[in-house]
């Protein structure tokens, strides 16, 4: 299969999205935010486990350009 972003999932946090107060600003900066965590999750995970990670499948989360 070819696309962007059609990898297996690593990891995925959910966070409160305000639909009334949110702006593209808050969003991105609440997402840089979680970005930071999960990063040092998962290399603390690739550390402990050795270069393993648990992973899920990707249903449907991606992008094909030549669609």
């Amino acid at each position: 299969m070819r696309g962007i972003d059609i990898g297996e999932i690593i990891k995925v946090s959910w966070f409160p999205i305000d639909e009334l107060e949110e702006t593209a600003l808050s969003l991105e900066s609440k997402t840089r935010e979680v970005i930071l965590e999960l990063f040092f999750q998962v290399v603390s995970d690739v550390v402990t486990n050795k270069g393993r990670l648990a992973t899920s499948p990707n249903k449907g989360g991606g992008w094909d350009p030549a669609n």
